[in-house]
């Protein structure tokens, strides 16, 4: 169902202009589908993503017909909405089983690719639930439940989402995990992306480091300085937050190269005044900066690396504002099966 209220067409100095009261659309399914080709040169990405977003704007397509679209309201309700993305030779699909969604004052004009509005509206509101990733390129299937943002309140949160793999029969690592919520207040998107807090709670998580050192390597190759922004934020010039938040956390590495497995039990971590942009990604260390950044975990038991001693560690702490990391009741046990191998002094 699609209804639009108050829409009117006028002329001036020879340019056309559209305008409308409302356009709402209701109980549809909305398919949308994306081919990329691949460009291993992230420079030419770039050139080409720049060139393309100018080339291809929602102004230059409408601006034969239509000097200006305005839209007081536009809503959409209780719509399925599916997004297929083929890149790659690989084929990702997204589906939002039940897509709401609320914004004021759409423009599109001559200045509005300057003015860079998201989607072109002053604010918006979108929820959506039953949202689900089948995606091929990464392995990955992933779910969740709730999904809620709102620019005027600046607030964006999901909830009950879960990730798998699609298979584990793969020479890649791969997560299995799940998160109670992810909520970000203060969001704004401008020239980059920023936000006062982001909080995350209730994060289980399960790596498998499968892959060997030549796969790594290419992992790494692949998400390089020149390309880490991109990944993380595209289209946007820097990606800030304030505080980050993650409590209740319990994370397994299974290190299947070293048939290993380390486990980090009630894990909470932050991070103050965190930054990543052009600038850091070149000259800080790790591509960010942050001003504070501290993790504690409790009850780690695990073997060393060569299995010839038990490390068990009561509570950990560390801050690196401080410079201080703190460990209490530890323990370094010796292991029987491995005393023939142990030097003079251990």
């Amino acid at each position: 169902l699609v209804d639009i209220q108050g829409i009117y067409f006028n002329r001036e100095a020879g340019l056309n202009y559209l305008n409308a009261r409302s356009f709402d659309i209701s109980s549809t399914d909305i398919q949308y589908f994306s081919v990329k080709n691949d460009d291993t040169d992230s420079v030419k990405t770039t050139q080409k993503r720049d060139s393309t977003d100018q080339s291809w704007s929602l102004y230059s397509i409408l601006s034969p017909l239509l000097h200006r679209v305005k839209v007081d309201k536009i809503g959409i309700a209780r719509t399925k909405f599916n997004y297929t993305l083929t890149q790659n030779d690989k084929t990702d699909i997204y589906t939002l089983h039940q897509f709401d969604f609320q914004a004021n004052n759409f423009l599109v004009d001559s200045l509005s690719e300057k003015q860079k509005k998201f989607w072109y509206v002053d604010n918006f509101d979108l929820s959506a639930t039953d949202i689900n990733g089948l995606i091929v390129s990464n392995n990955s299937n992933i779910n969740i439940g709730n999904l809620y943002l709102n620019t005027s309140d600046k607030e964006f949160s999901i909830s009950n989402i879960k990730i798998k793999p699609l298979t584990t029969k793969t020479r890649s690592d791969y997560i299995i995990g799940n998160v109670g919520s992810i909520h970000i207040d203060g969001l704004e998107y401008l020239e980059g992306v920023s936000a006062q807090q982001l909080k995350m709670d209730t994060v289980n998580v399960e790596y498998f480091k499968i892959s060997d050192g030549k796969a790594q390597k290419e992992k790494k190759d692949e998400v390089s300085p020149q390309t880490v922004l991109d990944y993380l934020t595209p289209y946007s010039d820097y990606l800030s937050v304030k505080n980050i938040i993650l409590s209740k956390g319990n994370v397994v590495i299974h290190d299947r190269t070293a048939k290993n497995t380390y486990r980090l039990k009630e894990l909470d971590f932050y991070a103050t005044n965190f930054l990543i942009d052009n600038h850091t990604r070149y000259s800080s260390q790790y591509l960010f900066t942050c001003d504070d950044l501290g993790l504690s975990f409790n009850d780690f038991d695990h073997y060393s690396p060569d299995n010839n001693y038990r490390i068990q560690i009561k509570e950990t702490n560390m801050s690196s504002l401080s410079g201080l990391l703190n460990m209490a009741d530890v323990k370094l046990i010796p292991q029987e099966k491995t005393w023939h191998k142990a030097p003079e002094m251990y």
